[in-house]
């Protein structure tokens, strides 16, 4: 993830990636900065990327682009 906070470039995940929520959503039941795992990805559905997320707090799940999500860990942890 850039560090800069109005970088827009798409981000991209693989299943099993621990996220963060970062974006907003029309699903009420997610606050900012939740923790979630990446359990699907459909690159077929738009021209965004699209990743399916199952938030552990909550034990649900729900469907993002890659711009609403950041890895919890980096590749230097």
């Amino acid at each position: 993830m850039s560090s800069d906070k109005y970088d827009m470039r798409p981000e991209y995940y693989v299943v099993g990636d621990l996220v963060y929520y970062t974006g907003y959503t029309y699903v009420a039941e997610l606050d900012k900065r939740k923790l979630g795992i990446v359990i699907d990805i459909d690159n077929r559905a738009s021209h965004f990327v699209q990743y399916k997320v199952f938030w552990i707090s909550d034990n649900i799940a729900s469907v993002h682009v890659g711009n609403h999500l950041e890895l919890v860990y980096n590749e230097n942890s």
